[in-house]
């Protein structure tokens, strides 16, 4: 296949054997969706209760896994 000038082949292919594309895209989805969680959460937090509480470390820690 030929691309014109100032293209360049995509990173993932998506075809009948390597589906690593839908891989890429449903990852970050929810890291996206993660880090939405983890910012409201953190928004509607009580000011005067401002220690992190075991379900905030669990977002955290299944963030960074």
């Amino acid at each position: 296949m030929d691309l014109p000038n100032g293209y360049s082949p995509p990173a993932y292919a998506n075809n009948l054997d390597d589906h690593g594309g839908w891989a890429v895209i449903a990852s970050s989805v929810g890291l996206v969706f993660i880090l939405m969680l983890a910012a409201i959460k953190s928004y509607t937090r009580n000011p005067f209760r401002s220690r992190m509480r075991w379900e905030d470390a669990a977002i955290i820690m299944a963030t960074v896994s």
